[in-house]
């Protein structure tokens, strides 16, 4: 049982990176062992649209419990199933496993690639943010335009010039907006604290006070 749609992403970490990735649709395949890596010929298929915003965790209980029915079935029907090869093998990805700096939230990137990276990396290893030495975890996630209904949270407090206000990596309002390096936000939804449980945003901030104005770290340092 492999939860992709081979030949894409073959190898540890199919999961996170269809997500990561943002794909718009996974799934998961029964197939024969071979001697290549997730290369052996497929036995049954099913494919599902992936909805932006679907946690690992979420798409993991859903992919093993259709997984489970499914390999039911080819056991049931082995003498009567023509394997198919996988193909075109020139589509073959490969998702190498998950590293813990792998969730390091990069400002300076579009919002839609860290409201990706978030979800695909919950629950765990978790996409985190660093903040005074403390690794916050965004185990969920909401994209903002500030552009559309919220245009207030762009508009930089007094005495301040919007080219200093609006970078990647300030928090804009007192919700934990964050700014992206396309000018759109990812407002965190459930957050967590090292040692701690995972909250919604407003009751975590209640002990963690993360002020509009805020500037995170806008970009990784090679």
């Amino acid at each position: 049982v492999h939860p992709s749609l081979l030949p894409r992403w073959r190898g540890a970490a199919p999961l996170p990176w269809s997500i990561i990735a943002g794909d718009e649709q996974t799934g998961v395949c029964i197939m024969q062992l071979d001697e290549g890596m997730d290369t052996g010929p497929i036995l049954a298929r099913h494919e599902i649209d992936l909805v932006p915003g679907t946690t690992c965790g979420e798409l993991h209980d859903l992919l093993a419990a259709k997984g489970a029915e499914m390999l039911v079935d080819v056991v049931d029907r082995i003498h009567t199933i023509h394997p198919v090869p996988q193909e075109p093998e020139e589509a073959a990805t490969h998702a190498r496993k998950i590293q813990k700096q792998d969730g390091k939230l990069d400002f300076s990137k579009p919002a839609r690639e860290l409201f990706n990276l978030i979800h695909g990396l919950s629950p765990v290893p978790g996409a985190f943010f660093e903040h005074k030495g403390i690794n916050f975890k965004v185990l969920k996630a909401d994209l903002i335009d500030p552009e559309g209904e919220e245009q207030d949270i762009i508009k930089p407090p007094e005495g301040i010039e919007e080219s200093e206000w609006l970078v990647p990596g300030r928090i804009l309002d007192n919700k934990l907006t964050m700014m992206c390096g396309d000018g759109k936000c990812v407002r965190p939804v459930t957050v967590q604290k090292p040692g701690k449980r995972a909250m919604e945003t407003k009751d975590f901030l209640n002990g963690n006070p993360l002020k509009r104005g805020t500037l995170l770290a806008e970009k990784i340092e090679e």
